[in-house]
């Protein structure tokens, strides 16, 4: 059943336009994708934002309602959100090519109330960062470039804070 689910994995993800990988220290691609509640959410504003505190930088992490080891990592990742948030990083979440009603619903379930959820519903922005398995995480740092991957599950918060580490240096 576990191959099953990673081949429909595989096959959602390859559909994607192809775009050139992304490496430690390139910039990130920019994006405006909506949030829950009809809003935009620029990435540029978000690390603008963290120049501003003398800190800052994005966690970004992609994901879909369907994925078990999403829904297993997302709920850790919330729990550090504040912490980091403290620490002028922006910790946010984007669902991959899901209807906001669905997103919602998981999002309300799982309690995911300390991070930003944003929808990439034509999946153009996950195709920007090269994103092939589920659940991929970028750390960014304030000056937009990338300073860490996280690519599949993580089990603990510590793996999460090793990836911000490289933000806050």
């Amino acid at each position: 059943m576990r191959k099953i689910g990673l081949a429909l994995c595989m096959m959602f993800l390859v559909s994607s336009p192809t775009y050139a990988a992304l490496r430690i220290t390139d910039v990130a691609p920019a994006f405006s994708l909506s949030d829950l509640n009809g809003g935009t959410f620029m990435l540029r504003d978000a690390l603008q934002g963290g120049r501003r505190a003398n800190s800052g930088g994005v966690v970004l992490s992609f994901f879909a309602t369907w994925c078990g080891p999403c829904r297993k990592e997302l709920p850790i990742l919330n729990d550090l959100a504040a912490d980091l948030q403290a620490k002028g990083v922006s910790v946010i979440i984007v669902d991959m090519k899901e209807d906001i009603a669905v997103i919602r619903r998981f999002v309300e379930r799982l309690k995911l109330d300390k991070v930003t959820v944003l929808s990439d519903r034509d999946g153009k922005t996950a195709a920007q960062y090269q994103v092939r398995f589920l659940p991929t995480t970028f750390c960014i740092g304030a000056d937009g470039k990338v300073r860490d991957m996280i690519y599949g599950e993580v089990r603990t918060a510590n793996e999460f804070k090793k990836c911000a580490e490289t933000i806050l240096k």
